[in-house]
């Protein structure tokens, strides 16, 4: 499996051993020269922290865009943050993440924390940073963003969905309603998670995903919450009428819309020559097809630092990095969003009784059950059960040769052969119905144990949602996760929840 040890109950993985990982975010993450070409700085600590201290001018800034910010359900520390943005020495990890359900794939959560963390390391080193997270509906479509999937009371993988995909009923603009369904959504969702230790949070859930709610406020209120003893500023942007105050400055600047799109397609045309090919559609043709909306022109408004990418978003940033010339910024850095599996107790047995690892769950549950020998087992127990058969009814001609004329000893042999192969017929059914009982039982272990490590054949974080691990962990997993990541090894992290 190739896994290095970290930190106790921690181990790693390269990130180009598993799915969903474009070849720039690995490349880029492992310090790839031809990778690194496409961004400001490398994604290390101390190459960071000098970028982060190079001095920002604010060329979109305005005290009207500042007091239309809110923050939301602001607790103690991010409201003491939030008013740290008015310093003009303060620095910003930015977050975009769009709306979603129930916090959204579990990779959610990881970029927050990743966010959470590199404030504190530059911090540490002397740069006042803070950690900021947006939740724009307009970004993109996340993949799930309509539905969860978990892990029910059972172990059993479910998957959930509030809407038809085809549906457009109740949206405004980009964002989304939340309609009259989602009662029935939470009332199939709590039969599913009813002996799990998390039951409890479904009713403030419900509070927050109420009908007639958009989608993306309630997306907003859900990340303050799970975030609030982080010290994540959750900013409320819809208030901001973007399109006519960035063609104001734009007019002001002297820039022609037509000059933002020629970079980026010189920007793509360059990855493309290094081998990085765009491989999300959604993302260039927003960039190149809506310039004077453009979600990271929000980032010139405040001195961002960084932005967390996660692996999808990796080519756009290397796309945007010349816009920035053309506007005379200082482009943020780009860190790798934080990779990691979570396995628990019941996982770390069936992993350790079993010898296999996460790349063979990452198989399916069929390839697990080849890594561990078992249908090689059930046929060799087969094979010598018919040699046995067969070795008797070669006895038992022999006798019957050595007594051809005494017809009394010819059915005394037959009658033995009978009763021998009875027996052992019997036996192997005995073994056969013990066997079936076994495999089913080990069946069932590989399943679930596929289904939490590998849901579908994808990672945890993109293909289990943040309620699971609400549902199967404690309140406390935001704090006990942000304790054992490690933000600073780009690899993919196997942590072990006790």
């Amino acid at each position: 499996m190739n896994c290095q040890s970290l930190q106790d109950g921690v181990k790693e993985l390269r990130l180009g051993n598993l799915p969903g990982f474009p070849r720039l975010f690995i490349d880029y993450a492992e310090y790839v020269q031809t990778a690194l070409q496409f961004f400001p700085c490398r994604p290390d600590i101390q190459s960071l922290t000098q970028h982060a201290n190079l001095p920002r001018r604010r060329v979109f800034f305005s005290e009207d865009i500042l007091q239309n910010l809110q923050p939301v359900a602001c607790s103690e520390s991010s409201l003491l943050n939030f008013r740290r943005l008015q310093d003009p020495e303060t620095r910003i990890i930015w977050v975009t993440q769009p709306s979603s359900l129930l916090g959204g794939p579990f990779g959610q959560v990881l970029k927050c924390l990743t966010a959470v963390k590199l404030a504190e390391e530059l911090e540490q080193r002397g740069v006042p940073t803070i950690p900021v997270c947006e939740i724009n509906p307009g970004v993109h479509t996340a993949r799930n963003q309509f539905s969860i999937s978990v892990l029910d009371s059972a172990g059993k993988l479910q998957k959930l969905r509030l809407r038809d995909s085809e549906t457009v009923a109740h949206e405004t603009d980009d964002d989304f309603l939340i309609p009259p369904q989602i009662e029935e959504f939470f009332a199939i969702l709590g039969s599913m998670i009813s002996n799990l230790p998390g039951f409890e949070i479904l009713e403030p859930l419900k509070k927050l995903y109420h009908p007639g709610t958009l989608l993306s406020a309630a997306s907003e209120r859900f990340t303050a919450k799970l975030f609030e003893d982080q010290g994540l500023v959750v900013l409320n942007w819809h208030q901001v009428v973007w399109r006519d105050f960035l063609q104001r400055e734009f007019d002001r600047l002297g820039i022609a819309p037509a000059q933002i799109v020629n970079a980026i397609r010189r920007s793509e045309e360059d990855l493309a020559r290094a081998g990085y090919e765009i491989q999300d559609d959604r993302f260039s043709g927003m960039v190149r097809n809506n310039p004077l909306t453009l979600w990271f022109l929000r980032q010139s408004i405040l001195p961002v630092a960084a932005i967390v990418a996660e692996p999808a978003e990796m080519e756009v940033m290397g796309l945007l990095r010349p816009i920035h010339d053309v506007l005379g910024l200082i482009p943020p850095a780009v860190w790798p969003q934080a990779s990691a599996s979570l396995i628990n107790g019941k996982a770390q047995k069936t992993l350790g009784k079993y010898r296999i690892n996460l790349m063979d769950a990452l198989g399916g549950k069929t390839a697990a059950l080849g890594k561990i020998g078992f249908d090689l087992g059930e046929d060799e127990t087969i094979r010598q059960f018919r040699s046995l058969a067969e070795r008797i009814n070669e006895r038992m001609n022999a006798l019957m040769i050595l007594a051809e004329a005494d017809d009394g000893f010819k059915a005394s042999v037959e009658a033995s052969r009978e009763k021998m192969l009875y027996q052992i017929n019997k036996l192997r059914d005995r073994l056969d119905s013990s066997s079936l009982v076994r495999r089913t039982a080990r069946e069932r272990r590989l399943e679930r144990l596929v289904d939490n490590l590998a849901p579908n054949g994808l990672l945890q974080e993109q293909g289990l949602s943040t309620a699971h691990f609400l549902f199967h962990y404690s309140p406390e997993l935001i704090r006990n996760l942000k304790e054992r990541l490690d933000i600073s090894r780009h690899t993919h992290q196997l942590i072990f929840m006790d």
